[in-house]
């Protein structure tokens, strides 16, 4: 993909030759490539996610009313999905039944995990892990990236120094040419020479 874009610029650059590509331009060029910006949002990702772990560790409180349609005897199962320490109150009877009157169901549920023995500890350094992964994952994207901007272009400096080469030698050729038909078309070389 490198080399499409180097060599499209190169042809784009051809096409108006005032405008030539520096190194430095390449490189840039090759920044905006997708896999370094995939590679930088990744690294975003993660740092993020070092964040999110940190507040991992706060206290969840969620405070919860329900106007339930009988009593807390008809409420089957749990009277609440949520984890953590729940206190629950409504109206309650002497026994089962499911007699249609309105009552309530309060929850209020704190959960803290007070004792994590080095959990949260192990998740943030997990996440950490990961940020480091991407992060060296993106400088060496770069550095890979960058090494193949330069060697193409130093390859397409060296390409160029060699086609005014070739056409400085084409150009002592025939006039080296030139001058053996000269000599030739008056008598001084024999006509072998100038074939």
């Amino acid at each position: 993909m490198t080399w499409i874009v180097l060599f499209w610029h190169f042809f784009v650059a051809a096409q108006n030759p005032d405008k030539l590509l520096s190194m430095t331009d390449a490189l840039q060029i090759s920044s905006a490539n997708y896999l370094i910006q995939s590679k930088v949002n990744y690294t975003r990702s993660s740092a993020e996610a070092v964040q999110a772990a940190k507040k991992v560790a706060l206290p969840d409180f969620i405070i919860a009313a329900q106007t339930s349609y009988g009593t807390l005897n008809g409420v089957n199962g749990l009277g609440s999905g949520l984890p953590g320490i729940t206190t629950i109150s409504a109206s309650t009877n002497a026994s089962q039944n499911m007699n249609a009157s309105f009552g309530a169901l309060y929850n209020v549920n704190i959960n803290m995990n007070v004792f994590s023995f080095g959990l949260q500890r192990a998740f943030v350094a997990a996440t950490r892990g990961q940020y480091e992964q991407d992060r060296a994952d993106l400088r060496q994207t770069k550095f890979d990236v960058e090494t193949t901007v330069i060697g193409s272009y130093l390859n397409l400096l060296t390409a160029q120094r060699l086609r005014i080469v070739m056409l400085d030698n084409v150009e002592r050729i025939s006039r080296l040419r030139d001058i053996i038909l000269a000599r030739t078309m008056n008598g001084l070389n024999p006509g072998v020479d100038s074939s």
